[in-house]
């Protein structure tokens, strides 16, 4: 999301004294710059700047937020089951990252830690970490156990994403 930041001084024509008044606007945008400049019709500054959007991080689920955010999901959650101590769990997280990123809008990321949230591990039967598991309508479609490449990921996921 891009915010615009306007500053623009009001000349008084009765006084000669300026106020200055400040609002914020925000706006759906792609764009990934920070513009300065001025409009050329008036006397005030226009600043854009660009705030990390929300769905390209994996979001953190615990046992009680995951029927909500993946059982009731309107698109498509890939969870990663994992743990701080897990070596390979750390090999595969910035691929999952990357993943989240690449695919927001279309691909809900989500991180289940086991040792936190053991009864959604169970539930799943989780046995190994990393474990990824793709949910679309509330049900596993697809699994991938260990630490694989991203391309492996990829492609499993390119099944089930339209």
């Amino acid at each position: 999301m891009v915010f615009d930041f306007v500053q623009e001084k009001h000349l008084h024509s009765a006084q000669t004294d300026e106020a200055d008044s400040k609002r914020v606007r925000g706006r759906e945008n792609g764009e990934q710059n920070l513009l300065f400049g001025s409009h050329p019709s008036r006397d005030h500054q226009v600043r854009s700047f660009q705030l990390p959007e929300e769905e390209m991080k994996p979001v953190e689920l615990t046992d009680s937020s995951f029927e909500t955010e993946v059982l009731k999901s309107t698109v498509p959650v890939l969870i990663d089951f994992w743990a701080i101590w897990c070596g390979p769990c750390r090999m595969v997280s910035p691929i999952v990252e990357e993943v989240a990123s690449e695919y927001t809008g279309k691909l809900k990321v989500g991180k289940v830690d086991v040792d936190s949230n053991p009864s959604t591990a169970m539930q799943y039967g989780i046995r190994s970490i990393p474990t990824l598991l793709l949910f679309k309508d509330g049900q596993v479609v697809e699994q991938i156990v260990g630490a694989v490449p991203k391309r492996v990921i990829v492609d499993k996921l390119s099944r089930h994403l339209s």
